[in-house]
């Protein structure tokens, strides 16, 4: 929810076109999703500790990009969000 959220946002506000925002919202939720079965299908992955990365992974980049669009003048480590993606891309691995 957090990154369709975060995709239909930024489309809407860079094209004000609605039906591209929800089109956007709907990929980036399906692009997100198959990264699941995908590390818990090839890598062989817990299904509880991959659904707790993804999570994480997606506040990550959310928070990020929130406040690389509303902050642009921020270090890219010098916010939290960032540390939470690297720390759910590990947790994934």
């Amino acid at each position: 929810m957090l990154i369709g959220a975060m995709a239909a946002a930024l489309v809407n506000a860079g094209t004000a076109n609605v039906a591209a925002g929800i089109a956007a919202a709907i990929a980036a939720a399906v692009l997100l999703e198959y990264f699941s079965p995908t590390v818990t299908l090839v890598f062989a992955a817990d299904q509880i500790v991959t659904g707790a990365g993804i999570n994480l992974l997606a506040l990550g980049v959310s928070g990020a990009l929130y406040e690389r669009f509303n902050n642009p003048g921020a270090a890219i480590f010098g916010i939290w969000p960032y540390w939470v993606s690297i720390f759910a891309l590990i947790l994934c691995d």
